[in-house]
């Protein structure tokens, strides 16, 4: 029987399959071979427990969504699992990156073990640059973003509704960058775009005397004092003039107007007019009959010259009428009061500021 059973083992003895079953026979009927003899058969067929596996690592930095599937040939099935992480199972999924070690044995004892790595990407990066917008309240802010770390290619989605990789035609506020990897891997940042405070100029000329910017008729003593504020400082000026100065002096009456331009190249606008006298005219006549028209004798240009001295004289040389600092209050009366006769008077006009006189004729008629 012995000589039987050696026979089966040769002839089986090269494949695992038929060992495995000789060996479970002889165990099953143990109690007529004898034990030693079972062992030491066992004992000179090698075990032959293979693992081979397949992977899924995680597709996104820090996820659990790897899986390991372990394919086990050779031995005798069933097989029994037991995994590094604990699981029992032959495969196992919902694993993070890492090194997993998984050993395979048969009913028999003969067993492999297996050290699997799972692999996982950098995490998603982003890297938001902004260029603040120049002038207030313009729309020439922009972002660049540069992507780093999970899969390429990547998909953006600004909060703009944008997906182009940079944001550009941005106004002042705060904008939302949303990056999804090949592998669906998103990342969030935010940038913030700021603006300048609005550009603005104060642009005004004082007053000299009798509320002209001008002193005299065809002066040139006037100025223009100019304040800029906002935007970012230096700034330039331009004005109508050609002159490239903040403040302005030694002006005569006119409009001027400027344009300042700011360290960004951003311009703000402005204007002023300086008012001069009328030119010192005496008039020929006027009518003082209370009717509010040409009631008053008026001399054009005197609210520029304060400082003088009126003299009317009637026909015969005799002073009827006298004021200091005139401005054009002599309505046919002389210095009591009286109405004065209809007539041709005779008018002096001294004027302190300009050392000049003026002298005329003038014919008054109430009727």
């Amino acid at each position: 029987m012995k000589r039987s059973l050696l026979l089966n083992i040769e002839e089986h003895k090269d494949g695992r399959s038929g060992s495995s079953l000789l060996i479970r026979i002889l165990k099953a009927i143990s109690w007529l071979v004898p034990l030693a003899f079972i062992n030491s058969l066992q004992a000179q067929i090698p075990c032959a427990v293979n693992i081979s596996h397949s992977v899924n690592s995680p597709g996104c930095y820090g996820a659990l969504t790897g899986a390991i599937n372990l394919t086990v040939t050779g031995g005798v099935s069933p097989y029994t699992y037991s995994w590094s992480n604990g699981a029992i199972t032959e495969d196992v999924s919902g694993l993070g990156a890492g090194v997993y070690t998984v050993i395979a044995t048969d009913p028999l004892g003969c067993a492999d073990t297996a050290s699997i790595t799972l692999y996982q990407p950098a995490p998603v990066n982003i890297s938001l640059q902004p260029h603040h917008v120049l002038c207030n309240g313009g729309n020439t802010g922009y972002v660049i973003s540069t992507v780093t770390g999970g899969v390429s290619p990547y998909n953006y989605f600004w909060s703009t509704g944008s997906q182009s990789a940079h944001a550009i035609e941005l106004t002042a506020g705060t904008y939302i960058l949303t990056v999804a990897d090949y592998h669906g891997c998103v990342r969030k940042d935010t940038a913030v775009i700021t603006q300048p405070v609005p550009l603005s100029l104060q642009v005004s000329s004082p007053e000299i005397s009798g509320g002209f910017n001008v002193s005299s008729y065809l002066g040139n003593d006037g100025s223009i004092d100019l304040t800029v504020s906002g935007g970012v400082a230096p700034y330039t000026y331009l004005w109508s003039n050609a002159a490239v100065t903040e403040d302005l002096g030694q002006l005569s009456a006119g409009v001027y107007s400027v344009v300042a331009t700011d360290a960004n190249n951003c311009t703000v606008s402005g204007s002023v007019t300086l008012d001069q006298p009328l030119e010192i005219e005496i008039p020929s006549g006027f009518s003082p009959n209370s009717d509010g028209n040409n009631d008053n004798f008026i001399v054009h240009g005197v609210e520029g010259n304060p400082d003088n001295l009126l003299t009317v004289f009637n026909r015969w040389g005799n002073i009827v009428y006298q004021k200091k600092n005139y401005a054009n209050q002599w309505n046919g009366n002389n210095n009591k009061g009286e109405a004065l006769p209809d007539g041709t008077y005779f008018v002096i006009l001294e004027l302190s500021s300009k050392e000049l006189i003026l002298k005329g004729y003038v014919e008054m008629k109430r009727h």
